[in-house]
């Protein structure tokens, strides 16, 4: 049951003194409502049209004051979802609407019994496939979303966690945060260019922001420095990407088939053509026109940026992680090293004396293990607090890997890979090739929290971080 708010929800009361508007629901009862729907939509609940936003709000109306919704009441609800949904689809409906395709991805893989290393390897792909089907994508637009808004990752993950073998840990649920905005308020106008730098404070970071864990000037710089970078990226990368390496990734990927990969080719070889000046721009209309349409050509390309677009979000990752400073490189070695009892969980059955003696005879590196859970190192608490680019690849909380990949090779790739042989790896033919970035990212995503979170071997850290201070004493 929902705390009863303070104000009675039947008295009109003025929510906004810019529009005079009055409301039957008070601005605490209206928080009060987007706080539990967030609560929901975390625990997985699906919510994929304003109508199944408007039932559940007045379930969780009910629940708070223990009276059934009147019309006047549900109208208000009505008006106020129409309104956050349209000026906000990213904060809740995007979340509910992935909700429901993971759902109905999990349907689908209990049917036909996948294991998690099956999910893990093809689940991605297959999503993938699902997100680029024509009614997925007219069904997003009316919803005035976009497919990159829908993590295939997050699904993936979310699956995972439903369908892992008993006894292994969950990770626990994250805990509630304040709306993205004010939803008493009504949006005044459409964003423009000087405000859309609010899209980054979702529910989660106006939650951190408030809780001073980081400034809302920092969220705001790094998500425009990320955005700017993000957008030279892109540029770099669709250059690569009708590249005959890149298209035959894409088929193993499931991105195009093999008929569509030679017509891709065949237009790349145009456009090649037309850059050396072989042919002009009206001869080159007619060729593409006599390989594909221009509205097949529209599909593929799209579906080509949209992969394009997935590889950049761990591009960019990787290229942050770059910025950790390599006084810890040692450190974070050490953290692989010992992977599966970092992240193991209180109840399992694990023998921790390893790791912890380990950093009792190097006073050093358990100095810089225990700055890595303080957060002193500037890229590392963005990692811990999942500012950007790190939302775009894993959400926030202790996810639970299936399979923990990473090897302390890793620490070498940070050290001297560049970003373009990332993207090679990431875009490879090869399916493991590609596919082990990714999940190395996330793997260390992970170690990362078990330091810096609520977790049992953040627990042994603050131990040897007291008996250290008792030594010194």
């Amino acid at each position: 049951m929902y705390p009863r708010p303070a104000t009675e929800p039947l008295h009109p009361t003025q929510t906004s003194e810019m529009t005079g508007e009055t409301s039957y629901l008070s601005s605490a009862l209206r928080t009060e409502l987007w706080m539990a729907l967030g609560e929901q939509l975390r625990s997985g609940t699906p919510l994929c049209t304003n109508r199944d936003f408007l039932d559940v709000l007045c379930e969780i109306y009910e629940e708070i004051t223990g009276e059934v919704a009147p019309e006047l009441v549900r109208s208000e609800i009505h008006d106020m979802v129409t309104a956050v949904n349209e000026a906000h689809p990213e904060t809740y409906l995007a979340k509910g609407v992935q909700n429901g395709i993971a759902r109905a991805f999990g349907e689908g893989v209990r049917r036909l019994n996948w294991d998690v290393n099956r999910i893990q390897s093809a689940g991605a792909k297959t999503m993938r496939r699902f997100r680029q089907q024509d009614s997925v994508r007219e069904f997003l637009a009316d919803a005035n979303l976009q497919p990159e808004q829908i993590s295939v990752a997050d699904c993936v993950q979310q699956v995972i966690q439903e369908v892992a073998p008993a006894g292994v840990d969950v990770p626990p649920p994250s805990q509630p945060s304040r709306p993205a905005f004010r939803p008493d308020l009504k949006p005044q106008a459409p964003a423009t260019a000087e405000t859309s730098a609010a899209s980054v404070m979702d529910a989660d970071t106006k939650a951190l922001v408030e809780s001073g864990e980081v400034d809302a000037s920092e969220v705001k710089q790094r998500a425009e420095a990320q955005e700017k970078r993000r957008s030279q990226l892109e540029d770099r990368e669709m250059k690569k990407a009708y590249s005959a390496e890149r298209i035959d990734a894409y088929v193993d990927q499931g991105v195009v088939d093999a008929d569509e990969a030679v017509k891709l080719k065949e237009l790349a070889k145009v456009e090649e053509r037309l850059k050396k000046g072989e042919i002009t721009e009206e001869e080159a209309g007619e060729i593409r026109n006599s390989i594909l349409d221009g509205k097949a050509r529209d599909k593929l390309e799209r579906q080509v940026r949209e992969t394009v677009a997935d590889s950049i979000r761990y591009l960019q990752a990787f290229e942050s992680m770059q910025k950790i400073n390599p006084q810890y490189h040692d450190a974070i070695g050490f953290l692989i090293q010992h992977k599966n009892l970092v992240v193991a969980g209180e109840g399992a059955n694990v023998d921790l004396s390893p790791p912890v003696k380990g950093l009792m005879e190097d006073v050093d590196l358990l100095e810089d293990i225990l700055n890595i859970m303080e957060r002193k190192d500037q890229e590392l608490r963005m990692i811990s607090v999942r500012l950007h680019p790190y939302n775009g690849i894993m959400s926030r909380g202790i996810e639970r890997i299936g399979n923990m990949t990473i090897e302390e090779s890793f620490v070498e790739d940070l050290e001297h890979l560049d970003s373009d042989g990332m993207s090679d790896r990431l875009n490879s033919a090869d399916q493991m090739e590609r596919v082990r970035p990714a999940a190395d990212m996330r793997c260390f995503i992970s170690l990362i929290d078990h330091v810096t979170k609520r977790t049992r071997f953040r627990k042994e850290l603050r131990l040897l971080r007291i008996s250290k201070q008792l030594e010194e004493f």
